[in-house]
């Protein structure tokens, strides 16, 4: 398959810890020495560099209460906005290092993952302002890490609260990120036996940022704002925003060979690895397919909504450069580096 000719190798493992000789870029994150996250967060700011170049404003998603809330103090189009963007991407991404690192997730321990979710993240126009997507996504990633941290615990009772939590926070943020407590549910009962106590637990966690933030509204006589804008105009049915051009195919069919690439490399994503790991990698994949669902229920869906498939992808992309022959892998970042940039850029051509 194409998919092995470029990605895969047999057997083979690069530990280059440290190598700040090396003249690649991807050998700057083949370590895992936390120092080395400032050529991450260096990273961050070149990919995402377009929109302090050229700022265009955008019509983003529909944002949730909670964005509502923090677009009063900074607009999503503004250099503030940029700026906390990029910085909540950063972080983001070394939350991504974290949870691959201490799961044991990847053949390596590096920095990749988080590189890999900073180019993602960056890879459109459309991602690089203060999306509700962005805000979303570090509620994204904790649940995964509640999720991980309750693999063969007897008693998990926490965690399993807290994904419902998390959850719940997200999805004010972004409405359609009530995806995360579907997703949670699905992991656990791979991760784990999972009884009706403990998804009472679940329901328990989401239903508590919903309560704690309409009781706050409606004790400001604000609840029909907190009603009309988390319920009312958050939710549609295939409710498709704008009108496509030459470059929104040409991002689609980025994203597509994107996950075909992700889909064919399954087997080699879990070849050699325990029972716990490929538990967790099908949890990712488990997200991977259920970022579909909010398709179908959110409201006013513009590109940045495909942020939503950006905190597995991330992960799982950086497993076929760790798996590759150095120089294939250099290779083929560059070109897809070039390629975004050139995306990004398209305002001049």
């Amino acid at each position: 398959m194409i998919v092995d000719m470029f990605f895969y190798s047999p057997a083979r493992k690069f530990y280059l810890y440290g190598q700040t000789n090396s003249k690649n870029v991807l050998a700057l994150f083949r370590t895992n020495q936390f120092i080395a996250n400032i050529f991450l967060l260096l990273y961050a700011v070149v990919v995402r560099s377009s929109v302090f170049l050229h700022a265009e404003t955008l019509t983003l998603s529909q944002p949730g209460i909670f964005s509502e809330i923090l677009y009063q103090w900074i607009s999503p189009n503004s250099t503030q906005g940029f700026i906390l963007a990029t910085v909540l991407v950063f972080i983001q991404a070394v939350m991504i290092n974290y949870l691959v690192g201490k799961n044991r997730i990847a053949r390596e321990i590096s920095l990749l993952p988080g590189m890999f979710y900073v180019l993602l993240s960056s890879a459109f126009s459309d991602f690089l302002h203060l999306s509700p997507l962005i805000l979303a996504n570090t509620f994204y990633i904790i649940v995964l890490l509640e999720l991980f941290s309750s693999y063969r615990k007897y008693s998990a009772a926490a965690a399993i609260f807290n994904i419902g939590l998390w959850a719940g926070v997200g999805s004010l943020f972004y409405s359609s990120y009530l995806f995360l407590f579907i997703l949670g549910l699905a992991s656990l009962g791979i991760l784990r036996s999972f009884n009706l106590k403990e998804q009472l637990m679940a329901i328990s966690g989401l239903v508590t940022p919903y309560i704690l933030a309409g009781t706050y509204f409606f004790l400001n006589d604000q609840f029909s704002d907190f009603w009309e804008k988390q319920v009312q105009n958050s939710f549609g049915f295939l409710d498709l925003q704008g009108t496509p051009d030459v470059i929104f195919y040409i991002k689609m069919a980025i994203l597509g060979l994107l996950l075909a690439t992700l889909v064919l490399s399954y087997n080699n994503y879990t070849k050699k690895k325990n029972i716990q790991q490929q538990k967790y990698i099908n949890v990712l994949f488990t997200g991977l397919l259920l970022s579909a669902l909010p398709f179908l229920f959110q409201a006013n869906i513009h590109l940045d909504h495909l942020l939503i498939l950006v905190p597995t992808a991330g992960i799982l992309l950086s497993f076929n450069f760790q798996n590759a022959r150095p120089p294939i892998a250099e290779s083929i970042h560059l070109l897809l580096l070039i390629g975004l940039l050139v995306l990004q850029f398209s305002f001049y051509w």
